[in-house]
């Protein structure tokens, strides 16, 4: 399996778009910090487009890992991403709800992203 994987991770470039989606949350969470709704929302939307990256490159070798980036991506963060884009202030349920959604979402991919490093790929 180790083989597997790490050949997976280097045809999808896997590496590359990892320190993307980190990039990414930084910037969400920033926008967060700081209040900065217009430039959230921007974050959101790029956050968007790199996790649909990541997607495509599903199925891995390894269905835990398949299934851990499917439901961080399909359940939690593609349709926080849309909350987020559509929240009127950072008091509202949709940005509420997106918080909640951005903390399940990591927490599900920290979880992936230790297995692939388990796997020797970093």
């Amino acid at each position: 399996m180790r083989s597997k994987m790490q050949s997976w991770a280097t045809q999808q470039n896997y590496v590359s778009a990892d320190s993307q989606i980190r990039s990414d949350l930084a910037g969400i969470d920033a926008g967060i910090r700081l209040r900065d709704l217009s430039g959230l929302r921007t974050d959101c939307v790029g956050f968007s487009a790199d996790i649909d990256q990541v997607y495509a490159t599903l199925p891995t070798p390894d269905a835990t890992v398949t299934n851990q980036l499917n439901t961080a991506f399909t359940k939690y963060w593609g349709p926080g991403t849309r909350l987020c884009y559509g929240a009127e202030s950072f008091s509202s349920a949709k940005m509420v709800t997106f918080e909640r959604y951005l903390r399940l979402g990591r927490a599900i991919y920290a979880e992936a992203e230790s297995r692939i490093a388990s796997y020797g790929v970093r």
